[in-house]
């Protein structure tokens, strides 16, 4: 990670800058192929998530001040687009970054894509400041919700009446492309928390996506009956995780994995055929094989804040196959953590983990196809699955039973 991360670093101020209308490109971070505009945004996100995970101090002393480089040059474009109209109304634009590249197909202004991408990295950002102390942790942290609340204002202005809500706010001059209507969605602020699941805007939308967007469990279409396969359901596997609508969790994470992985040489592919099954086009970048990690990873342990859910994609027969279940060494933000499930007869013991330099969040969340029979010291019963960890416990187990079994 540290090594991509400074391949990436190389991009900033460099000779593949983003395309837009910016006030400046000081700070910005580029890319070799096509020049989206989300590129610093989410560049910075990685490098603050991997200095809260890893604690690589050496890499955080370093890179530090390009990181906050590029969250400046976000804070210049957000701000210089804070104009109202001439007659003093709020223009849909409001906020966010300017008109420019936004996916491989797209210019304008795709907030699904740009805007939420951009935000997560100033987010992100924000959060590592704050856990380090850094001068500047209120400035963004302030900044971070002013950019969240001028996206939710847009995200009203694209929802239509049926639940859709359009990915980009359409100007004179722009070029979107149709084929990606349905992957470039509000599935992505979700995934990354720049719109609250909970919301009845994106309540609404999950209705609508559900009903007139996904074929069976293929979450994006893209013409006939060939599917841009991976990304979205990986998406919708972390909203309904975020929902608590576990079976749907799971169907999305074995439909990501079932047919963005060819069998056998396990090859990443991107778009996948239900009529002919020779066409297996293969993904060359590694954003494939990402996604996979992290779908088989947050179906056993899914951080969300402070909260944790526990085995939110592992339906008890599958623990019950497995015997034992268990990730050893995973960093979060919080510490590393190990967790392990194993069965013992007609109960599952599972026990997280952390060293004596983290700690555990501070709520365990468990799915409601578990029943839960025991609860160690070190936790707290409260309503709907959850549980509350004391503060300074390291080690916290649970025993479970199959919660769809008759008692």
């Amino acid at each position: 990670m540290r090594e991509a991360l400074k391949c990436l670093f190389e991009l900033q101020d460099g000779g593949f800058p983003p395309e837009g209308r910016f006030t400046s490109l000081e700070g910005a971070i580029g890319t070799t192929g096509p020049r989206w505009m989300n590129s610093t945004g989410s560049a910075i996100a990685l490098a603050a998530d991997y200095i809260r995970c890893s604690r690589d101090k050496e890499f955080a002393e370093e890179y530090l001040p390009r990181i906050l480089r590029g969250a400046d040059w976000i804070l210049r474009e957000i701000r210089a687009t804070r104009v109202l109209n001439p007659d003093g109304t709020r223009p849909a634009t409001y906020g966010l970054m300017p008109f420019g590249c936004s996916t491989d197909g797209d210019t304008g202004f795709v907030i699904m894509f740009s805007d939420s991408y951009t935000w997560w990295g100033l987010d992100n950002v924000a959060a590592l400041l704050t856990e380090i102390g850094h001068e500047r942790a209120a400035e963004l942290a302030e900044e971070a919700a002013r950019y969240y609340s001028d996206i939710a204002a847009a995200i009203d202005h694209l929802a239509r009446p049926d639940g859709r809500i359009e990915r980009a706010i359409r100007v004179e001059g722009d070029d979107i492309c149709t084929k990606f209507d349905l992957l470039v969605s509000a599935v992505h602020p979700a995934q990354i928390g720049a719109i609250d699941t909970d919301s009845d805007v994106f309540e609404r939308f999950v209705e609508y996506a559900e009903k007139n967007v996904a074929n069976g469990y293929f979450a994006g279409p893209m013409d006939r009956d060939v599917f841009y396969v991976g990304v979205n359901e990986r998406a919708w596997q972390l909203i309904y995780l975020r929902r608590g609508e576990w079976k749907k969790a799971f169907a999305a994470a074995q439909n990501s994995l079932r047919y963005a992985i060819t069998p056998g040489a396990l090859l990443v592919q991107e778009r996948f055929s239900k009529s002919n099954p020779a066409y297996t086009p293969w993904q060359p970048n590694g954003s494939g094989s990402g996604r996979a990690i992290e779908v088989i990873l947050d179906s056993i342990y899914f951080e969300q804040g402070e909260c944790v859910t526990i085995l939110g994609g592992m339906p008890y027969a599958w623990l019950e196959d497995n015997g034992v279940t268990s990730v050893t060494g995973l960093r979060t933000p919080h510490g590393v953590v190990d967790i392990r499930a194993a069965v013992d007869g007609d109960c599952c013991r599972v026990e997280i983990s952390t060293q004596h330099t983290g700690k555990l969040p501070r709520t365990i969340r468990v799915p409601d196809h578990f029943s839960v029979k025991e609860a160690s010291n070190g936790l707290t019963s409260r309503d709907n699955g959850y549980f509350d960890v004391s503060e300074g416990a390291l080690s916290v187990s649970l025993t479970l039973v199959d919660g769809e079994k008759p008692v």
